[in-house]
């Protein structure tokens, strides 16, 4: 049976992108300190800290561990497997990577 979910804390609530963007312009210019700007505009240090490294933000185009082969590789080697199928040569996965360890 699925429920609504409703989220129990409303602490992701008190600040929204354009305050965070304030923020780091002030941290950046040196007029305030991070344990200062936290209390000033209520965000968390850690999510300071993190939008002040660059640790936030980035995202990944896998959204899982890091990839063995490169996606143009892997694109390649997906459409020539394709193409093998179609000539009826399909090969197991265990012969894809016994090929990708050559």
């Amino acid at each position: 049976m699925v429920r609504n979910y409703k989220r129990k804390s409303d602490r992701a609530k008190n600040y929204n992108k354009e305050n965070i963007a304030q923020t780091l312009i002030e941290l950046e210019g040196g007029l305030i300190i991070v344990h200062g700007a936290s209390k000033k505009y209520k965000i968390p240090k850690t999510t300071l800290h993190d939008h002040l490294k660059g640790k936030h933000g980035s995202k990944s185009r896998t959204y899982c561990r890091g990839l063995v082969i490169p996606l143009e590789h892997e694109e390649t080697l997906a459409n020539g497997l394709k193409t093998l199928k179609r000539w009826g040569f399909g090969l197991s996965r265990k012969e894809v990577l016994l090929y990708l360890t050559m």
